[in-house]
This record gives structure tokens, sequence and C-alpha cells, in this order.
């Protein structure tokens, strides 16, 4: 039994399959009786796995490594130039979680390889800051605990992070960014993929791929923060997206998304361990990051 078991039961699991205010339904697929029933286990959002210091720490570390591979960022502090204001925001009243730990101009991506992403930084994670906090081991060993297939060292150091059987991919998507439909490859690692979301709030589709009803699904609400669990049919079976902000899905509660960063920590299993659990050959491009 893992030492974080206790603590995930304790927090509450948002579900497709039950009435939530962090989920809409979206067509008559999503608002049917009849649906398989692994939905209620193959998609789950935690909405406050992490506290807010735990998220501005994990931010804190995805921003070390992201700004370690743009050359926009390592030019800036080269020359040690101020940092200019931050293109893109729009949160006068400071209601956008962490954005103050962005600033200066980032050199952002316009097209992922697949056309997917769009207006976008990111790398993968394989070390951490020198100068971090032995504290942050047990924060980023909560996030890994949640794949299944990554077997995790009991009392973890930093040493032992990220675990050498994960694959953690961190990415940064601008004010203007969006992440459009799109299925994970078949051949992706493992079955489980679990992303962590700090910054801006954003909506995240899920909608069906094939059938009557195709382009039925949900929307859910990610906030700062959240953790979502995505496996089986839903990774699959429905399409997702980041929608944009200027979309007309952006809208919650009656009230339209303040724009804002936000960057993810994606884990699934490493190529290496997936060769090892499945026999199959690892995919030679990286998927999409939500």
């Amino acid at each position: 039994m893992r030492a974080t078991l206790r603590l995930r039961q304790s927090l509450q699991r948002h579900v497709l399959t039950a009435p939530s205010p962090l989920i809409r339904a979206r067509g008559p697929t999503a608002a049917a009786t009849a649906l398989p029933a692994s939905l209620e286990t193959d998609f789950a959002i935690i909405p406050d796995f992490f506290n807010a210091t735990d998220a501005r720490r994990l931010l804190e570390v995805a921003l070390w490594k992201l700004d370690r591979s743009d050359p926009t960022r390592r030019k800036r502090s080269r020359r040690g130039a101020a940092a200019p204001a931050v293109a893109g925001t729009a949160d006068p009243a400071g209601d956008v979680p962490l954005q103050d730990l962005f600033s200066g101009n980032y050199g952002f991506e316009e097209g992922h390889f697949d056309s997917v992403i769009h207006d976008y930084r990111e790398s993968l994670l394989t070390s951490l800051p020198p100068t971090a906090e032995s504290s942050l081991a047990a924060i980023l060993s909560r996030l890994y605990s949640l794949v299944p297939s990554i077997p995790l060292i009991p009392n973890a150091t930093l040493a032992d992070l990220p675990p050498k059987s994960s694959s953690t991919h961190v990415l940064h998507l601008a004010p203007h960014g969006a992440i459009l439909p799109h299925l994970d490859n078949l051949d992706a690692m493992g079955e489980t993929i679990v992303g962590a979301s700090l910054g801006a709030p954003r909506v995240l589709r899920l909608e069906k791929e094939k059938g009557e009803d195709i382009g039925s699904g949900w929307d859910v609400y990610i906030p700062s923060g959240s953790v979502y669990i995505q496996k089986g049919v839903v990774r699959y079976g429905y399409k997702h997206s980041i929608l944009g902000y200027d979309h007309e899905g952006s809208v919650w509660e009656g009230k339209r998304l303040v724009p804002g960063h936000r960057v993810s920590f994606m884990v699934r299993v490493s190529a290496r361990n997936w060769v090892a659990l499945t026999g199959q050959d690892a995919p030679s491009k990286p998927m999409a990051a939500l």
C-alpha cells in the first residue's frame, strides 16, 4: 500500500458519471444513462490535490526547466536585462493564480509538429533545480504515486526523482494559446496519464470520436492545483483539447475565464519502462500534452 493512499482518499474526486460543479455534459451521450461502466474510473479530476504553496513550488520547478530550454530566456539572462511586462495577460484584479511568477518575454512556439498545440513552450523534466528544498520530494512523489505502473522508492529523496520509470513533460501554454482536439496515440506509453495544472484555469473538452452522437462529451473546469487522471476509453475514444480563452466554451457559470499563463505537468510511464511492461516498441514521437 502506498503511503499516499489515505491522503488521496480524503480528497474529492469528480468523475464524468456524477453531478459536479467542475463538469458539464455536452450532447446526448454524456447525458445518457447507458454509458460504458469504465467511464467512472477512466477519468477523474481532483481540484485541490495541491495547495497554493505546493502549486507555487511545482510551478517554480517547471519554469526553471522551461527557461533553461528557451533561447529567448537564456539571452535575457545573459544580458541581465530587466523583465518587461508580461504580454497577453489581462488580470488587473489579480484573480488568476500564480501569474506573478511569469515575467518578461517567452520563446513560444507557434505550432507543434502535429499542429495540435499552439503558442507554447515544452520540455522533458529529467532533473531538478540544484537549489530545490528537500521537502519538494514529498510533493512530487504524491504526483507520481497516481500512475500505477511507476514504482516509487519509499521516502524518496530529490536524488530519486523523477523516477527512472517515468516520463514527465512540462508544457507552458501562453494566454493566447490552445490545444486542438486530438486522440492520444494508441501506442502511447502506459495506460494512465496524469496531469497537474498550475496557473490560470482552463477548460478541458472531451468529445466522442465516433458514432451517431459524435462530438458529444463533457467540458471540465481545471483550476490551479488540480490533478486529473485519464485512461482507457476516455483517452482513446474521446478527443481532448484545451479551449482558447476566446472559445465559446471558456465561459464557466456565466463568466468568461480571465486569460493567463498555464503550466501543466504530464506524467506517464517512460519509453524504457513501457517496453519492459508490454514488449511493444515505444512511439517515435512525443505525444501531445494537456
